[in-house]
């Protein structure tokens, strides 16, 4: 299973993820800190990120986001380079993905004893698009893991209370065709989707529903995490994922 705890300084609040009993790979999700702050301007944020892990920014993976199903795992492009994606496989050791998010759902996902740790930004069209059998398939095909030892993270984001959109809005109606009736709801002229359980759903495909933890955690209900759709907020929540021991920053 996953270990995730919450740590809290005086400048910085986080979870640190990791696969129980292994040291194979990492992920912090950072709730607050100056990396956070600095969200709206997007190189600022990868500099303090960097600084906070005590890496150079050039050793960094930081794609455009732009709520896709593209998954870069090859040739993996470095800072400042940014292509777009919503996806990355780390698989060499002192490399850092970051990904950035505001009510989206964020996903890590790795074996407990193998070298590679996968994370994704799974919005609503990302998830409707299903990034997660993108990056599932690409493991699958390089790597081919004991899918039932692979454990998984879902984070804090907007949750099926929460989450809505239009009934007439055409990209609505996409994802009813292919998101399953379990996982929305339709009031009046708005349909609700619980998007962590449609992600959990997704990754299940190939890995075991039980070695997935799924944060409770809900972004716009939780003053202290940070929601676009709540109050149009410039700052990101930061998810930090590497191979090895995860950095000591405290």
């Amino acid at each position: 299973m996953i270990n995730c705890e919450r740590i809290a300084s005086k400048e910085h609040t986080l979870l640190v993820i990791t696969p129980r009993g292994s040291s194979k790979w990492w992920g912090l999700f950072v709730i607050d800190g100056p990396s956070v702050q600095a969200g709206a301007d997007q190189v600022k944020a990868v500099m303090e990120a960097a600084r906070l892990i005590g890496i150079s920014p050039s050793n960094m993976v930081v794609p455009v986001q732009v709520h896709g199903s593209r998954v870069i795992m090859k040739e993996l492009p470095f800072f400042p380079c940014r292509p777009e994606a919503d996806g990355l496989v780390i698989r060499e050791s002192g490399v850092v993905g970051m990904l950035r998010f505001a009510d989206c759902v964020p996903v890590i996902f790795g074996h407990p004893e193998a070298d590679w740790v996968a994370g994704l930004h799974s919005g609503y069209a990302g998830t409707v698009a299903n990034i997660c059998y993108e990056a599932l398939i690409n493991v699958d095909e390089v790597f081919a893991p004991v899918w039932e030892d692979v454990v998984g993270w879902i984070g804090p984001s907007a949750c099926g209370k929460c989450y809505c959109r239009r009934l007439d809005d055409p990209i609505t109606r996409a994802g009813m065709v292919s998101i399953p009736p379990e996982y929305r709801r339709i009031e009046g002229d708005a349909v609700f989707f619980d998007l962590k359980k449609i992600v959990a759903h997704q990754l299940s495909s190939k890995m075991d529903i039980s070695n997935i933890l799924i944060d409770p955690s809900c972004t716009l209900e939780d003053p202290a995490l940070k929601s676009y759709r709540r109050d149009a907020a410039p700052e990101r929540m930061i998810l930090l994922f590497g191979l090895g021991d995860p950095p000591n920053i405290f």
